[in-house]
């Protein structure tokens, strides 16, 4: 009897631990997963774009279901991205099935539907459109090698893909499993807050290589632009002293070849290098005065799970007024209750952290309660923090002798430690402003910059990477604070004011004009604000202005006056820096159609010219040039064109790549890049969004409606501060003018620089009016057309500098005549730029966040400012 009762307490025990395997394996991870639980998703955040809308909402119905009584139901009567959110423990280096059951109600079919996702990754199931009964999504994912933590969600709409409809969810399932099926892909659910740096967290191989390549870049520039041009280019250009090209050659040289009218040799002497550093570094002081400050907490912790919390003690009672924290990078909820007088706990906030809410600081305000000690509870694991201040009443300095006690958490799993929250009190500010905090699209692009130096997956990735990577080197140096992730943007930036300086020189050949291209870049409002802000648009701002100084040599100089090898060297550096912007924004792409454009036009001039010089022998025999004509211009130069234009801009690209690529896991390769593009693409070809400052793009040029990317909204009554990115409307106006202008001119004088200076704006303006992302564009999407623009605006200045004297001189017949308009002429150039600057300094407390008054701001309500 005795050993048939064993054996069966054998079986059973045996039989219950196979069960505990299992279930180990096979467990629902989720709280709530059926919302059977009463009439709210209890166990579920929220998160919703735009909810205060009140156009979406989220609830528990029981008129629809899979299984059980009740389901969730999302509905977005205004086009949205709603869902349900829970955070869940999970395993190192496992694999992970998400699963669910959805049900759709007349579901927008354009956008993304409903589905499944990870937060903060742009990884989702298969979505549901339309209007469809109960269907089952599923998808596999492996989690990172330092991974504790899961954020699932469940929702309509997608990033930058919002929706309309109704979707109904129910049996919402987590597991771990050993394996996914054969056919079945295993996505990464690496999320960027998931703390998985693994071994490689130190390998800084891919920003070496990249800045070397940078450095590589910037050195090709100062050898073509400061060489001396040879003897050969000073030759060919010796008869032409006005600067002016005409569409046709005035004469030949002995070997046949057009030697007239051609463009002098780009040359900078001593005095352009002068004026040139002198006005970027007027500029750069300018630029640098309050960029933002140069410390701020960088310390972490994150907990691995909810319910962690601590207890913080005061030496004495305090009367608490105020709770400062500032966000790292995830997505969570932290309660803070204080201990009252009957020695119980009383909620007096929450710290909430999404992504909209990054490395800045955020407060719990109007407390007013007396109490000696605080608790911070965990409600929703997943959100780093780097610091924690405590205001009394009457005080905006931290309130200092506080004891971290009562401590509850997983040292093992969470990222840093408790203490991290009070080790940089120093850095504490009483104030959320432009100077501590990320504001505007800061929330994106910084945190990629961190995300990027810190081996984590990004979230932001609807731009190609090497603007961020750019970004990072300032991290790097100056640390993770404003000054840090905004320094690079704004030395690019200062690098635009030379830029078009040697553009300007290039193009009108004298200082006085290179001074003026480089003068209305300096005192732009867009160029200022938009190159101060940490987002990524001063990278391809200036690479796009070096792509078409080299390329202006290829498209103005004849090839077989300059040689073959010669002429193959701007092609080579024009493509070099095409990529490079292309690598960090897609607005950059737009310039290749302006480049084709050029050399096409070019070659067939060139043809033309071979044509005729064929057709007109001189005593029988072919000019010199036309002999290896057609291999070089017609065979090798198309094939060194492929090379300059295709494969080496490709490399550039697929090389902004490495911060990406090379992270662990087994999706990261350079399939991973050619994924990013499809992201990418449909991100801005199906943008569904929409903003109170959004703009058409016929507004831009005529500076219509300018973007406010931030307001203070602490300052005392009577006192703002703000700043806007917009045109200065003397250029923005005056340029437009001129642009117009110059076609008149440049038909009538039969100049090329015309048709090179309105090729490269039209192509970086006029692509918006066919594709505007569905609306949501902004006047920053000007900000490449403005070289450009001035390139325009110089051109006429010139004409009234230089020519209009000359014009009524020759009229009158007066040298007299000629003189005094010639004087004239100075007076309303130099009055110009006289104006431009007096509205730059008039401005320019809306551009920077200088704290004015509303007497001030009223001034400028002409403008839209407001």
């Amino acid at each position: 009897m005795k050993k048939l009762l064993f054996s069966i307490l054998a079986v059973f025990v045996l039989t219950l631990s196979m069960s505990c395997i299992s279930t180990a394996e096979g467990t629902n991870l989720l709280k709530n997963p059926g919302f059977e639980d009463a009439d709210k998703p209890y166990s579920w955040d929220q998160d919703i774009w735009e909810a205060s809308d009140n156009m979406k909402e989220i609830k528990v119905v029981n008129n629809f279901f899979h299984s059980g009584k009740q389901c969730a139901s999302i509905t977005n009567k205004k086009e949205g991205d709603s869902r349900l959110k829970q955070t869940i423990d999970v395993k190192p280096d496992s694999i992970y099935k998400i699963s669910g059951w959805i049900k759709t109600d007349n579901v927008g079919d354009t956008n993304k539907g409903a589905n499944l996702s990870i937060m903060m990754l742009q990884i989702t199931s298969a979505d549901v459109k339309g209007t469809t009964d109960w269907k089952l999504v599923e998808m596999y994912g492996r989690t990172g090698k330092n991974q504790n933590s899961l954020t699932v969600t469940a929702g309509l709409g997608g990033y930058g893909s919002l929706n309309t409809g109704t979707a109904y969810f129910d049996d919402i399932t987590v597991e771990q499993v050993a394996n996914a099926p054969v056919d079945a892909n295993v996505l990464p659910f690496y999320s960027s807050d998931s703390g998985d740096s693994s071994s490689s967290s130190n390998d800084k191989s891919w920003l070496l290589f990249l800045v070397g390549a940078l450095i590589i870049a910037i050195g090709a520039v100062l050898f073509f632009v400061l060489r001396k041009p040879s003897k050969s280019a000073e030759t060919s250009s010796s008869n032409n002293k006005s600067g002016d090209i005409p569409l046709q050659k005035a004469g030949e040289g002995k070997d046949g070849a057009p030697v007239k009218n051609s463009p002098p040799p780009f040359k900078l002497d001593k005095k352009d290098l002068i004026i040139m550093g002198a006005m970027t570094l007027i500029y750069l002081i300018i630029a640098l005065i309050n960029l933002g400050d140069m410390s701020a907490p960088e310390s972490v912790w994150r907990p691995a799970s909810s319910g962690e919390s601590f207890v913080v003690t005061f030496d004495k009672e305090q009367e608490l007024s105020k709770i400062g924290y500032y966000d790292n990078i995830g997505d969570g909820k932290y309660n803070v209750q204080a201990l009252d007088a009957t020695g119980n706990y009383i909620n007096i906030g929450t710290m909430n952290q999404d992504v909209y809410n990054v490395f800045r600081w955020q407060y719990i305000s109007d407390i007013n309660v007396k109490t000696k000690k605080v608790k911070v509870t965990v409600d929703s694991s997943g959100a780093a923090l780097n610091e924690m201040t405590f205001y009394a009443k009457g005080s905006k300095d931290p309130i200092k002798g506080i004891k971290i006690e009562e401590i509850n958490t997983n040292p093992k799993k969470d990222l840093g430690k408790v203490e991290n929250l009070f080790d940089e009190q120093n850095t504490a500010q009483y104030y959320n402003t432009y100077k501590n905090s990320t504001y505007f699209d800061e929330i994106y692009h910084p945190r990629t910059a961190y995300e990027n130096i810190h081996r984590m997956e990004p979230y932001e990735t609807t731009h190609p990477p090497l603007g961020k990577v750019i970004m990072a080197l300032g991290v790097l140096i100056f640390g993770m604070n404003p000054f840090g992730w905004r320094i690079m943007g704004t030395l690019f930036g200062a690098l635009m004011v030379p830029a078009m300086y040697m553009l300007g020189k290039k193009v009108f050949h004298k200082k006085i004009f290179a001074f003026i291209s480089a003068f209305l870049m300096m005192f732009d409002f867009m160029h200022f604000a938009q190159t101060r802000i940490g987002t990524i648009d001063s990278y391809p701002g200036l690479f796009i202005i070096l792509t078409y100084f080299f390329m202006y040599d290829a498209f103005m100089k004849k090839s077989y006056k300059t040689g073959f090898k010669n002429s193959l060297k701007p092609l080579l550096l024009a493509g070099v820096f095409w990529g490079l912007g292309s690598a960090s924004k897609w607005t950059d792409l737009y310039a290749g159609f302006g480049l084709a454009i050029l050399f096409f036009t070019s070659m067939i001039t060139e043809i033309l010219d071979w044509v005729k010089a064929k057709n007109k022998r001189v005593k029988g025999k072919l000019p010199l040039w036309t002999r290896d004509f057609v291999k070089n211009k017609l065979i090798f130069t198309p094939l060194a064109c492929v090379i300059f234009f295709i494969v080496i801009p490709g490399i550039i690209y697929v090389s902004s790549y490495l911060p990406i690529i090379t992270l662990p896991g087994p999706t990261h390769n350079l399939e991973e890049v050619v994924r990013y593009q499809k992201n990418m693409y449909d991100y801005h070809a199906h943008l569904k969004a929409t903003h109170p400052y959004q703009s058409e793009p016929w507004q831009w040029a005529v500076d219509y409606k300018p973007l406010l990317e931030y307001r203070d909204t602490n300052l005392p009554a009577g006192k703002v501060s703000l700043m806007y990115t917009m045109g200065n409307p003397i250029i923005f106006w005056f340029g437009l003018l001129s642009v117009f202008a110059i076609i008149i001119l440049g038909l009538w004088k039969r100049d090329k620089r015309v048709f090179f200076i309105l090729v490269a704006y039209a192509i970086q303006y006029l692509p918006w009016f066919l594709e505007n992302r569905g609306g949501c564009v902004f006047i920053y999407h000007y900000f490449t057309a403005i070289p450009f623009l001035i390139m325009a605006l110089v051109y006429l200045l010139k004409f009234v500098h230089d020519d209009v004297p000359k014009l009524i001189g020759k009229a009158y017949m007066s040298k007299g005549a000629e003189e005094t308009t010639r004087l004239v002429s100075k007076c309303v150039v130099y009055g110009f730029l006289a104006l431009v600057a007096i509205f730059f300094i008039w401005f320019y407390p809306a551009i920077s966040g200088w704290v004015m008054s509303d007497k001030l701001l009223q001034t400028y309500k002409w403008l839209h400012v407001l």
